[in-house]
């Protein structure tokens, strides 16, 4: 059985997974109000279940569920010229998080900016990896649903390490070091902001801008490409589902995406190609499921093509292609080769991955 959740960003999710998602969200509804007086406890009611009165809107604002934080930032660490904190991992059993080498964490510097909100500034906050090297592009990565910058540590390094990028992803309200609570508006409000900082900071134009989301976070990504600002230099879907505001975006889309996708079914990637005015060669990954592409090999290698070849980045940036997309003996260990099927190319005429 299928339903549809929230529409314009969750798209088609199992059952199994929607009653999941409901489970998670009145955990974190549970927590948040027993930290609240008599008066929040009744306005965090009020929100809920009032405003306005509609099952509809009931079930959008249990779809979002913001896990623990899997980090914090350390405030005595600041850094008053770049306005910035060294990153700390915490609850992270079971987790992405726990994936990257501590040893590695000194390279991410976490931030925060203020965003409006329901009524009052939010914080939002942040973590940037900086390539060592003069970078072609800035990658900003809004991420999946479940999970928080934290979980994106390991996944960033690797990110940057192949395609010779800087990197940089945020927090929706309410997950992660970010407050408030999470909304459709507000992560297109979150997303637009973090990317205007991210520009600021460092000195790129729109053009430099690689936007790049993950399951509901492609709707944030492509809103931005396609309404906010048709400036950006590419678009990355990974695990995307059918979006009208893809017909409007103007730079190259890539599509990545598994066919045994349960969470987001691979029919929505058939369309994102179809639909998108300048797709590029799409990955189809057989096999792989949602969101879990980047343990295939042929993934870092696809994003890496990407940038170097169908962005044209080798044209303008002098620092050159990274020489060889695996580095370390333990990168490969932990990455399969593909040789459990991948694809990449068109969609055959009966919607299989070729």
């Amino acid at each position: 059985m299928k339903v549809l959740l929230v529409e314009g960003i969750v798209g088609m999710m199992t059952m199994e997974k929607f009653l999941q998602a409901m489970r998670d969200s009145w955990h974190l509804a549970i927590r948040e109000a027993s930290k609240l007086d008599v008066a929040g406890v009744a306005s965090f009611g009020c929100r809920l279940f009032c405003c306005p009165p509609c099952p509809a809107s009931i079930t959008a604002k249990l779809a979002f569920a913001p896990p623990r934080s899997s980090y914090t930032f350390n405030e005595d660490s600041w850094d008053p010229d770049t306005n910035t904190y060294d990153v700390v991992l915490m609850n992270v059993e079971n987790r992405a998080a726990a994936d990257i080498d501590r040893s590695f964490l000194w390279r991410f510097r976490g931030f925060y900016i203020t965003s409006p909100g329901r009524g009052a500034l939010s914080r939002i906050a942040g973590i940037m990896l900086q390539a060592p090297m003069k970078a072609p592009f800035v990658i900003l990565i809004s991420h999946m649903n479940a999970s928080d910058s934290g979980d994106l540590l390991k996944f960033m390094l690797e990110l940057s390490e192949v395609t010779g990028c800087h990197v940089a992803t945020y927090d929706y309200n309410g997950y992660g070091m970010s407050n408030g609570w999470p909304s459709e508006k507000g992560i297109y409000r979150n997303s637009l902001d973090i990317l205007n900082f991210v520009k600021k900071r460092l000195g790129v134009e729109s053009g430099k801008v690689v936007l790049m989301g993950q399951s509901i976070g492609t709707a944030p990504a492509t809103r931005i490409a396609g309404v906010e600002d048709r400036d950006v230099g590419g678009l990355i879907l990974d695990g995307g589902f059918t979006l009208k505001t893809v017909k409007k975006v103007l730079c190259p889309v890539l599509v990545l995406h598994g066919d045994q996708d349960h969470a987001v079914p691979f029919h929505h990637a058939q369309r994102l190609v179809q639909a998108a005015p300048n797709p590029v060669e799409p990955l189809f990954i057989k096999g792989g499921g949602h969101c879990n592409l980047h343990q295939h090999r042929i993934y870092f290698q696809r994003l890496q093509d990407f940038i170097w070849e169908d962005l044209k980045a080798g044209s303008w940036c002098k620092s050159g292609k990274p020489n060889r997309l695996v580095k370390t003996d333990e990168w490969s260990k932990s990455h399969s080769s593909g040789e459990r099927g991948f694809a990449t190319g068109k969609i055959s005429p009966s919607g299989a991955a070729v």
